[in-house]
């Protein structure tokens, strides 16, 4: 079977106007990161793009200036909702004597309302009448246990709707009125997850919406891939407001005046007004994040590091500190570490694009560098032939045509390439594409490598007996006598636990998780037929085109 792509019109001619940078439209750039009210993010998501430290910092705004130290501050004032060190911070953990035993104690009352539900189902009037009577009977006689089950039932059908939207709601058919019903639902979690009663299972189902809600699509709902990414989109900010919420007044001045100082990159400064809210109250997780963030734009990536492993002991999912740790840890230089964190955030908020992106050239570059280096060293490149074979299940074939301008050009050389991909598994493996390589031999001698990651319209996946087709052009400025390349995919049904998986591993994860293939066989373009420009259209027919790569400018090529 071969999957239906929507394929941009072909071009029936080829620009080859002198390039100026040598830049490729080879493929499209990725999105614009979203804004956040963290500068881990930020700074992920740039490093992600760049693969380079960015310098700037999204801020939440705040109020400089204008307030004494906070052990001054103490003594005029005592705040409603000051915690101590040991005070639990929502309902569950409370030490209430009404609380103690309420997960044994709300079996009644689960029991209760299920059977009510069924009498009113089965229209038993009299039966759900009696039932009520009962249910308000226990819930009376125990009423902290009935506020926390409550509690509970309210948490769990937000949830319910986050994730699949509103069930037998009049109207809730629309796309708009299921997005509407789902971002209520996460608003609901996140009044409930924010202190100073913060239920910890409303924080847990925020969590669940990150990690199951882009797996939740319907076939049948339309523009579902908009309404997954703003489900996502408001998940995350809710997470994010939880976590920057104290419910104590004297916090959220020194964070005003923290985030001013940041604001204004006086990180020295921004450090030591965090150490006031961390000493102050050292089990709010955040003073501890917005220090480990000070620290790390300040350059001190140790003190970041520790702060981060503070904030994870309050917060194990905390995926801005997570990723942030990856960040520090490249910073640092070391890769091995850098990865394994950037997995874990990933784990926790798999649509995190910063790590992902970072994550992913990590695997391409130690997945394919050596396949590139053996490939440039094979005599194939001169010779034609296979450089190695592909794993059983894949089969990347492509040819090459060599294309006569419309008007007669001085060192012009114009060369359409086509490339089919099909996955032959027999079991049900699907694979997604992770990246695109090549290595071209030119008739003067010099070999040029390069790699495209596959991302937006340039990425595809394919489950069993299905086949992928692109075609591209290359404009030269010298006779191609080699061309070999090939595709890096990834098995998205062999998930790593990043938890579990040492860094160090990842060679041996990879070569199952993420499977490569040369395209075949090696090309010798100098001997391919030659077609004109208008017969260009006819054979890319079927195949999705993605772009022209004009590299004249890149080395004198």
């Amino acid at each position: 079977m071969t999957v239906a792509f929507v394929c941009h019109k072909f071009p029936t001619h080829v620009g080859i106007a002198p390039s100026t940078s040598g830049a490729s439209s080879l493929n499209h750039a990725p999105s614009p990161a979203r804004s956040s009210g963290d500068a881990w993010r930020s700074q992920t998501q740039a490093a992600g793009s760049a693969a380079t430290a960015g310098c700037g910092v999204l801020m939440l705004g705040g109020i400089a200036g204008g307030l004494g130290t906070v052990a001054s501050r103490r003594k005029q004032r005592c705040s409603l909702y000051r915690r101590a060190p040991g005070r639990p911070t929502s309902l569950k953990a409370s030490d209430n004597s009404e609380g103690a035993g309420a997960v044994a104690a709300e079996a009644p009352l689960e029991s209760l309302a299920a059977s009510l539900e069924l009498a009113e189902r089965a229209e038993n009037y009299g039966e759900a009448a009696r039932l009520r009577d009962e249910l308000r009977e226990v819930e009376a006689a125990r009423p902290m246990v009935a506020l926390l089950w409550r509690q509970k039932q309210r948490i769990k059908r937000a949830l319910d709707v986050a994730l699949i939207g509103p069930v037998g709601e009049k109207g809730a058919n629309t796309p708009e009125r299921r997005l509407q019903a789902r971002l209520e639902a996460i608003d609901a979690l996140k009044d409930m997850a924010t202190p100073p009663s913060a239920a910890g299972e409303a924080e847990d189902a925020l969590h669940r919406v990150l990690r199951e809600a882009p797996s939740m699509r319907a076939a049948d709902d339309e523009g579902r891939d908009e309404m997954v990414d703003a489900v996502c989109t408001a998940a995350e900010d809710a997470l994010w407001s939880c976590w920057h919420s104290s419910g104590d007044e004297e916090i959220e001045e020194v964070m005003s005046r923290g985030m001013a100082f940041m604001d204004k990159e006086r990180f020295s400064e921004a450090v030591t007004t965090f150490s006031e809210m961390i000493a102050y109250d050292p089990l709010f997780a955040e003073g501890w994040n917005k220090r480990a963030t000070a620290h790390y734009m300040a350059g001190n990536f140790d003190q970041s590091i520790a702060d981060c492993f503070e904030v994870l002991k309050l917060k194990p999912r905390h995926f801005g500190c997570l990723s942030g740790l990856g960040m520090c840890y490249r910073s640092k230089g070391d890769e091995d570490q850098s990865l394994t964190w950037l997995r874990k955030s990933l784990e926790v908020h798999p649509g995190l694009a910063g790590p992902q992106k970072l994550v992913n050239s990590t695997v391409i570059q130690k997945r394919l560098t050596p396949l590139i280096s053996m490939m440039m060293a094979s005599d194939a490149l001169k010779s034609g032939g296979c450089v190695s074979a592909p794993p059983a299940g894949l089969k990347c074939t492509w040819d090459v045509h060599q294309v006569r301008p419309e008007k007669e050009a001085k060192d012009v050389c114009i060369y359409f390439f086509r490339v089919t991909t099909r996955n032959e598994y027999d079991t049900p493996t699907p694979l997604k594409s992770l990246a695109r390589f090549y290595v071209l031999s030119f008739a003067d001698g010099k070999v040029f490598p390069f790699t495209r990651p596959t991302e937006g319209d340039s990425g595809f996946q394919l489950h069993p007996g299905e086949e992928y087709k692109f075609c591209w052009v290359l404009i030269v400025s010298s006779e191609l006598r080699g061309a070999g390349g090939g595709v890096l995919l990834e098995d998205v049904s062999t998930a790593v636990d990043a938890t579990a998986t040492p860094a160090n591993e990842l060679t041996e994860v990879a070569a199952s998780q993420y499977p490569r293939a040369c395209f075949e066989p090696v090309l010798t373009p100098s001997e391919a037929d030659v077609v004109s420009m208008e017969e260009l259209e006819r054979l890319g027919d079927g195949y999705f085109f993605t772009g022209q790569l004009d590299l004249r400018r890149a080395a004198g090529l």
